[in-house]
């Protein structure tokens, strides 16, 4: 059968909208990106007291604390000390996380005016180990992973913060007090031992 130029033409124009409109009509289907799977490791504290200065204190919370000395000079009177052992060593990753909650009522896990604390890295240390810190006995230190401003006043903001990713030892161990050239008192507390709150360290992470 013949067909004329002209009707060809429109017959192939129709079947292209046709074609068009077949195509818009067949749903995107977007696919989300699922959420890495961690392993994670929870940390050992422990509160490092300048009236105990050759003592350590282990313990479920977080806790350190700026003071008048009465002498003309703030210190950092308490001190938190934090280590994760038994890091598998397959382990790759390792990443170390803050998690800090809403506040629901002013001073609920600090007050200032000083609340400016940093996180350092130290060279590894476990309870028994001859490396473990006092306030007295520092241990070494390595370098300054995060400076945290804890807030004090009611909000209903989160914070989720990685500190730090570094290459997994069997043992990695943190340092925390108040930045020195805070020329006020002030103190940061909470209760470790949810996921609402607190240090984390995070590996293998697919």
């Amino acid at each position: 059968m013949f067909i004329s130029h002209c009707v060809a033409t429109h017959l192939a124009l129709l079947a292209l909208v046709l074609g068009i409109a077949h195509a818009e009509s067949v749903p995107t289907k977007t696919v989300g990106r699922a959420q890495p799977s961690c392993e994670t490791v929870e940390p050992e504290l422990y509160i490092l007291n300048s009236s105990l200065p050759d003592t350590i204190i282990e313990g479920s919370k977080f806790m350190i604390q700026r003071t008048w000395d009465g002498k003309n000079n703030y210190i950092n009177s308490l001190i938190t000390a934090m280590t994760f052992t038994n890091i598998p060593q397959t382990a790759t990753g390792c990443t170390l996380k803050l998690t800090i909650p809403s506040i629901t009522i002013e001073s609920m896990l600090g007050e200032g005016p000083a609340t400016l604390f940093g996180v350092w890295s130290t060279e590894p240390w476990t309870r028994l180990s001859r490396e473990a810190p006092t306030y007295a006995r520092r241990p070494l230190f390595g370098e300054l992973l995060s400076t945290i401003d804890l807030p004090t006043q009611v909000t209903s903001d989160q914070m989720e913060a990685i500190i730090a990713t570094n290459i997994c030892s069997e043992t990695m161990s943190f340092w925390m007090e108040h930045i020195n050239w805070q020329p006020a008192e002030g103190w940061v507390h909470w209760q470790h031992g949810n996921n609402s709150i607190g240090f984390r360290l995070v590996y293998n992470c697919f």
